[in-house]
């Protein structure tokens, strides 16, 4: 009986580790998925500030 408890309890602990271990891994891709939305939210900006820039260089010289 005493083995069986044990065992239980050891099986338990395992679970509650693998639960743990999961939480943190969703938690670290969550914020990774942040950081990637946040990086591609800056680039979008310079790339988009970059062809407005050249667009209009580009009808001043057309003007001209």
């Amino acid at each position: 009986l005493k083995k069986f408890t044990m065992e239980r309890r050891l099986r338990r602990r395992k679970f509650l580790y693998a639960e743990e271990q999961y939480q943190l891994l969703l938690r670290e891709q969550r914020n990774n998925v942040a950081g990637r939305n946040m990086f591609k939210m800056v680039f979008g900006h310079f790339v988009e500030w970059m062809c407005r820039v050249r667009f209009l260089s580009l009808m001043i010289f057309a003007l001209y």
